[in-house]
């Protein structure tokens, strides 16, 4: 297995599963995070990917949410979810193969508390073969206007823009 490294320093990272059983939240910082992908593994681009952040300013909550067309198909039995926001305030975290849970109208969810933080996330595909993300992240507020948002699932990744609303 290949090690996960932190292309800015040059530092191997921890995998997800050394960090926390289920979801391993990286950062709650002020730094914005870096993506860490696999070295030497395929990358395979999620198309039409959006992206869109709302903030509850009063409750410290942001939801970030969107659409993608997976370019192959999606296992989350066997593949790794990773989500970063990068803004003044950065996030990331990772879930695990396995962890997610099949809802009653037919989409996954996961979730986990991380000392004061709670993150949900919840993937639901769609018979068009598009797929809707949408996580919830209890104690973060990006602290700008917009964000780089990432997603990889499995060697699926992509990269986009969102304007932030607050409220």
């Amino acid at each position: 297995m290949e090690k996960a490294v932190d292309r800015s320093q040059g530092v191997p990272l921890r995998t997800s599963a050394q960090l926390h059983p289920m979801i391993h939240q990286a950062a709650i910082d002020t730094a914005p995070p870096t993506v860490a992908f696999v070295a030497g593994a395929p990358h395979a681009r999620l198309r039409n990917f959006s992206a869109q952040a709302i903030v509850d300013q009063g409750i410290d909550y942001t939801i970030i949410g969107g659409r993608f067309s997976p370019s192959h198909g999606i296992d989350l039995a066997s593949q790794n979810v990773s989500l970063s926001v990068a803004g003044t305030h950065g996030f990331q975290f990772s879930v695990l193969p396995g962890s997610f849970r099949k809802t009653g109208l037919g989409g996954y969810v996961a979730s986990e508390k991380c000392g004061l933080s709670k993150t949900e996330i919840l993937l639901q595909p769609f018979s068009s073969g598009d797929w809707a993300y949408s996580v919830g992240v209890e104690g973060f507020v990006p602290g700008s206007k917009s964000v780089t948002v990432s997603l990889r699932i499995g060697s699926q990744a992509a990269t986009g823009s969102a304007k932030v609303y607050e409220f």
